[in-house]
């Protein structure tokens, strides 16, 4: 398993709507491209409404101008973890870092080579207002990471270089 931290976006609807139908501009459009969503702290189980609650909750911080926090957890295309294991391991390394009181939207992909999942989270504490920060997180998601894959007998971290094809 490895985590990846892409750059942040602009805001909560672009990415949900990107990491559920693909880049619209492209001509090769990806409907086959969501594995399983799951949502945790949200009182609405359905993705699109998704972003527009947590636009609402970001709001309840007037100094923090990027509240979307997204990561990703990948695992080597030779594994093939359950939907159960990536569930576990996504809901694990959020509770490492901190967010498993916030709100968070999990989307699976299955449109390439290697099992993934998104992590979508809103930096904006829903009951406190306050944020979380993000200082270290590449580091935090790497040894949560390295731990859960020794347990399940995944490929550690350190695999990186024949994570993807050249």
């Amino acid at each position: 398993m490895i985590g990846k931290v892409p750059k942040p976006g602009k805001g909560f609807r672009g990415l949900v709507a990107y990491l559920l139908e693909g880049d619209k501009r492209s001509s090769k459009q990806q409907a086959d491209r969501v594995a399983w969503v799951e949502t945790r702290n949200l009182l609405v189980g359905d993705p699109a409404k998704v972003p527009n609650l947590m636009r609402a909750t970001a709001a309840r911080s007037k100094r923090v101008k990027k509240p979307v926090y997204h990561y990703v957890i990948s695992w080597h295309r030779d594994e093939a973890p359950s939907d159960e294991q990536m569930l576990l391991v996504a809901d694990t390394t959020c509770a490492d870092l901190g967010l498993d009181e916030h709100q968070l939207l999990y989307i699976a992909h299955k449109d390439t080579a290697h099992r993934h999942v998104h992590i979508v989270a809103n930096r904006i504490h829903p009951e406190t207002g306050i944020a979380w920060k993000t200082s270290h997180d590449y580091r935090r998601i790497e040894q949560s990471l390295r731990r859960q894959s020794e347990a399940m007998g995944f490929e550690p971290v350190a695999w990186f270089n024949s994570f993807w094809p050249a």
